[in-house]
């Protein structure tokens, strides 16, 4: 065609980046597991509570809501739990918090955050009276005298708060007085029955 009928032009478009996408979290749930303790001043990465935001250069802050022994600190796109309370298996043990990322725009995303703490052998066990289940520390009883020996003459009971192998009690006699009754009496390890390895007369003890 002739050069006047038409014009041959080029355009250059270029697309700008509008803030038009929310952050989002890979799951609305992020699970972690935390051993109890002092952890005050600690810091845990969790990779999970890094948001993602589809728009170019968005930075995001991070902030907790819903739990007092715990905060959130961001560096460089990773994401830190600060430990701000001591950890208490024996008392919660399960801890609760809601995390939120926000966009330079206000747009904002959550994830609920959900601590398992880990029990750690940090109680000694405790005596208890056996019928009450109240503490007690000392014992006394008095018996008559025994013919027969494996005849059961007390049964003590103690408790420990942890968990699982951390909870196991195992009951041992580590000291006899008078020096004569060395020997006489034994416990079960396994559910603190004490009996007697031989015959009880009382004018064995008269001093």
């Amino acid at each position: 065609m002739p050069q006047e009928v038409y014009e041959r032009i080029s355009i250059k478009l270029q697309i700008l980046n509008e803030n038009d996408n929310r952050p989002h979290f890979q799951s609305s749930e992020v699970r972690i597991s935390v051993p109890e303790g002092d952890l005050i001043g600690q810091r845990i990465e969790v990779p999970e509570l890094v948001a993602r935001d589809d728009d170019l250069e968005t930075q995001l802050v991070y902030s907790l809501s819903g739990n007092s022994k715990f905060k959130i600190e961001s560096d460089k796109n990773r994401v830190y739990l600060l430990v701000n309370d001591i950890l208490d298996y024996e008392t919660n043990r399960v801890e609760y918090a809601t995390v939120r990322a926000e966009d330079e725009h206000g747009l904002t995303a959550e994830t609920e955050l959900v601590v398992s703490i880990l029990d750690q052998n940090d109680a000694a066990p405790k005596f208890q009276n056996i019928r009450t289940g109240l503490s007690q520390n000392f014992y006394e009883i008095e018996i008559n005298e025994i013919n027969e020996r494996e005849t059961l003459i007390y049964q003590i009971q103690a408790s420990d708060e942890d968990s699982g192998r951390n909870g196991q009690v195992s009951y041992e006699i580590v000291q006899v007085q008078p020096p004569q009754a060395q020997g006489l009496f034994k416990i079960d390890p396994d559910d603190g029955k004490i009996t007697n390895n031989a015959v009880i007369q009382r004018h064995d003890f008269d001093l």
